[in-house]
């Protein structure tokens, strides 16, 4: 039996019929229609934390560091994934969330920290300490997003890729984000995104 056929027939013998569950894709990206996966939702405190980790480093590079320029990919990559977020753990807007952040980690490796190590820029320990921690939430952020791609891919019926880093730690760990910074991530998606509060972004 294929793996469509048994998702299929999994599905069908959960009470969901043909039409409910979305199967299309933009190249190899998820277009979701109606409600994220189980798993998904149960690490919203993994993505609560990786968005507060994200926040937390447009303070540190403006004011440690002083990288306007790095404070504000970082911002444009925090309000990506708070829309998805906002939206309820969507996967279209996690993957992109996790392209940017992928792509502008390696980005901040050859800016910043190649010209580090081969002796162009010189930074003091702490300096250093602060630049290498811009990367590492971005590839947090990017393997926390492919892990959630790969579940989505397999609850519709497709077969996940064997390389999953975050799934290890999403399966024995819960950072136990305070209900209090729920709360707030909940207020600030609200107020940014919601058509009714007064000076929110449109959400499409």
């Amino acid at each position: 039996m294929s793996d469509a056929v048994e998702w299929a027939t999994m599905k069908a013998s959960q009470g969901i019929i043909s039409g409910e569950i979305n199967q299309h894709w933009l190249f190899c990206i998820p277009i979701q229609v109606g409600p994220a996966t189980e798993h998904a939702r149960n690490l919203r405190h993994w993505f609560a934390l990786i968005i507060l980790l994200q926040a937390a480093e447009i303070v540190g590079q403006l004011v440690l560091n002083m990288a306007l320029l790095t404070a504000l990919w970082m911002a444009v990559t925090a309000l990506i994934g708070l829309y998805a977020w906002y939206q309820d753990m969507n996967i279209t807007y996690i993957c992109l969330w996790g392209i940017v952040s992928v792509g502008l980690g390696v980005m901040a490796i050859i800016s910043d920290l190649i010209p580090v190590i081969t002796g162009v820029l010189t930074f003091d320990i702490f300096g250093l300490l602060v630049m290498i921690s811009v990367p590492l939430v971005y590839f947090l952020a990017g393997a926390f997003a492919w892990h959630l791609y790969n579940d989505y891919r397999e609850d519709h019926g497709k077969k996940a890729a064997q390389f999953d880093p975050f799934k290890q730690y999403a399966a024995k760990y819960d950072p136990k984000v305070p209900g209090d910074m729920d709360r707030a991530l909940d207020e600030a998606a609200g107020r940014l995104f919601d058509s009714h509060s007064p000076g929110a972004l449109r959400a499409p």
